[in-house]
This record gives C-alpha cells, structure tokens and sequence, in this order.
C-alpha cells in the first residue's frame, strides 16, 4: 500500500522510528565499564540489532512506495493474463502454509543468533519476524482473511494494528535494551560511542 494519506505517512514514520531506536541499540551494546563492547553479548545481540533495522528500512521503504502490493498486483494481472486467476486460491492457500512454515523455521534461527543475549533483542527479533509473516499473509488477499481483517476493533481496523503494535512492540523493546545498557555503566565511567 503506497503511504498516500496522513495516516499512510505517520505509518511510515512509525517504521523509520522504530529502524532508529533499533539501530541505536545495536550500537549502544556494552560492556558494564561502558568503554569496551562486551564480546559475548555484542557479538549476539548487534546483529540481530542491525538485522531488525534494516528488515524495518524496508518495512518503511515498502509502505511508502508500495512494493509488496505492487507484486501482487503484477502477480494478479500475470494470472488474469495467463487463465488461472479463478484457480488463484490453492495458490494464496499454500503461500500462506509456506509463510507459517518458513516463519517457524525463522523463529527457530531467531532463537539460535540471540542465543543469549538478552530478552529485549529476542523479543524485537521474533515480533519482527511475527510482523513480516503478517505483512505476507496480508499480501496475499485472501477475501477470508481480508474480511476479518477490515474487522473495527475500538476504531482500528485489524488489517493495521497488528501491523502497529508489532512496531511499538519492537520499539519498546529497543528502549528497553538501551535502559539495561545505560544501567549496566558504572558512575564515572565514559560510554564508548
């Protein structure tokens, strides 16, 4: 969906807000004298740190000029093209067993490159990934699932606010590691940048 209105556009800074807290505390990971990075956790954490802001970057960049439903257009007219648009539905059905089984399979990696650096990183990761299978389902336009999607829940629309919370979510947690990090420094000892 192109960001086209103010919401659209708040969307998208959402996305490029929550790369920026992401990306910050991928690099504010440190060691407790705060000058040198902690080996171990720096060498879990920043890059799934570095790897969730740029899967958000993309999030943003695909918001606001609409790739991902760009594709499907492309794929609906190629299949209206082609003759199989009215046998489209095993298609979408079996995209979106594909997406659940790759996404278990990603949060199966997930949980092996967080190892153990720290739950605010392993939860922004496996809600990341959570929000990238939603985003693909959500492509897939399926009428079943467009119809529950465009279901109001307290004035938001379920096609957005799984969308939305994910961000936050995301967002929160990045704030989070950061605090830690920030605690983690002792009195009178310079950050390292």
């Amino acid at each position: 969906m192109t960001a086209v209105g103010p919401f659209a556009w708040a969307v998208v800074v959402l996305y490029l807000a929550a790369a920026a807290t992401t990306l910050s505390a991928g690099s504010r990971v440190l060691d407790a004298t705060g000058r040198i990075p902690a080996r171990k956790r720096r060498g879990e954490a920043r890059p799934v740190w570095l790897a969730i802001t740029a899967v958000l970057v993309l999030g943003a960049i695909d918001r606001r000029y609409g790739l991902l439903s760009g594709t499907v257009d492309a794929l609906r007219a190629a299949s209206q093209t082609g003759g199989w648009y009215a046998d489209r539905r095993p298609l979408q059905a079996s995209f979106i067993v594909a997406t659940a089984l790759v996404g278990g399979v990603a949060l199966h990696a997930i949980r092996a490159a967080v190892g153990r650096a720290g739950r605010p990183v392993a939860i922004a990761a496996v809600t990341t990934a959570m929000l990238v299978a939603f985003l693909l389902i959500r492509a897939t336009s399926l009428h079943g699932v467009d119809a529950v999607l465009r279901t109001q829940v307290l004035g938001f629309s379920l096609y957005t606010a799984p969308e939305l919370a994910g961000l936050l979510i995301v967002m929160v947690t990045a704030l989070t590691e950061r605090r830690i990090v920030h605690r983690r420094v002792l009195p009178g000892a310079e950050p390292a940048v």
